[in-house]
């Protein structure tokens, strides 16, 4: 397939063509502020949800390959990042969002919890421990302790009128459906959320003033670009080399050949290609990191104070390392689980392990956590070959 070229006059069928390429994410953002919590609870936005789940599956997997750059072989390390990734982790979301139940964020989950202990504790107190001494006579003698319970003025049908009521009223605008299912959608880490990372796997970063963020993110800018291009020096030559690891050292080096030289150069074969992964995801999230940054303060800049439109302040503690610093971690599980792969932690959680442990649990607790194990594994494994398949 040719690749798109941009006319100098942009064309009805280009344009076109931009729409189809790209209409997958006002659909998921319509999709995402349907569990705003004022329509989440309504059995007809879940319906809508769950419709527009097959719709935005479609139209992401169908714009595709028209979103590949061109010749596929000089550009799969690009078409990888930024077309194959993302149709993979929209596919998931979407998925996500069609079949999850209750509120979204922690802080309404935190919020509906003190409304349902606030009315535990006024239906105790509508019960009032009133003591009479009676008896069967009517007289007025310290025989019988009778406690009388309050019946609420108000019925339970009345009561449901007057919260639909006061939900009614409380109507979020399109600028903050807009702003919440934005940020939803957008956020890398879902810290927040009830499906983001807890505590033991990621914290949130320490608050910094922004020149000191600043200054950090355009280090680690620099050093993931000079640490790319030097392990890419390594594992691209190696990988087009008929042999592998073994041929390309030898060029240089005067290698034997035995039998455990050409063992250790396959095994060893992939070790500068996890390198090269790592720091390209954390360049890929520093640039999105300045995306968002230059997003929200140009917001903020043009919209009113009053705007619903208007993104809340850019918050530091909210962007944590997507990985751990080797170097402070004891062993290899340990890194790997501290922070990795928190972006996709989601799409692994959800569309591989919890499937495969509901599965597997009337196997025992032992075998569901293994199959869900196995089933965070095996969307980790689709990450990878889906991707390059497509691309």
């Amino acid at each position: 397939m040719a690749s798109i070229t941009v006319a100098p006059a942009l064309s009805i069928s280009y344009l076109w063509q931009l729409t189809v390429n790209y209409i997958t994410v006002p659909v998921l953002l319509i999709q995402g502020a349907l569990l705003h919590p004022y329509f989440e609870p309504d059995p007809q936005a879940r319906k809508a949800r769950a419709w527009l789940a097959p719709l935005i599956i479609f139209l992401v997997t169908y714009s595709q390959k028209t979103r590949l750059f061109y010749p596929l072989e000089d550009y799969l390390h690009i078409n990888y990042c930024i077309a194959a990734i993302p149709t993979f982790h929209i596919i998931c979301v979407t998925l996500q969002y069609a079949t999850h139940r209750g509120p979204a964020r922690q802080i309404d989950v935190a919020k509906h919890k003190k409304e349902d202990d606030e009315q535990a504790s006024s239906s105790d107190t509508d019960s009032d421990n009133s003591s009479s001494i009676t008896n069967s006579d009517s007289q007025v003698t310290p025989t019988e302790v009778v406690q009388k319970r309050r019946v609420s003025k108000m019925p339970a049908k009345k009561k449901n009128k007057v919260t639909s009521l006061k939900s009614k009223e409380s109507a979020p605008s399109i600028g903050e459906l807009a702003r919440f299912s934005i940020w939803m959608t957008s956020s890398p880490r879902s810290l927040g959320y009830v499906w983001g990372p807890p505590a033991s796997v990621l914290l949130p970063a320490p608050k910094r003033t922004m020149a000191k963020f600043l200054l950090r993110l355009l280090g680690r800018l620099v050093l993931n670009q000079l640490a790319l291009i030097a392990f890419c020096s390594i594992a691209l030559p190696t990988a087009a080399h008929p042999e592998k690891i073994y041929g390309w050292v030898s060029q240089y080096v005067d290698l034997p050949d035995t039998w455990p030289v050409r063992f250790f150069c396959e095994k060893v074969f992939m070790l500068p290609w996890g390198t090269v992964g790592m720091h390209a995801f954390d360049l890929v999230g520093c640039i999105f990191i300045i995306w968002e940054l230059l997003w929200i303060t140009g917001a903020r800049a043009v919209l009113p104070s009053t705007s619903k439109w208007r993104p809340e302040p850019f918050d530091t503690t909210e962007y944590p390392d997507l990985f751990s610093r080797a170097v402070l971690r004891t062993s290899l599980t340990e890194f790997w689980s501290k922070g990795w792969q928190s972006t996709f932690r989601r799409d692994f959680i959800f569309c591989g392990a919890e499937p495969l442990a509901k599965l597997f649990s009337p196997c025992g607790l032992t075998v569901s956590r293994l199959a869900g194990l196995m089933g965070a594994m095996l969307m980790s494994g689709l990450l990878v070959s889906v991707a390059h398949s497509l691309s």
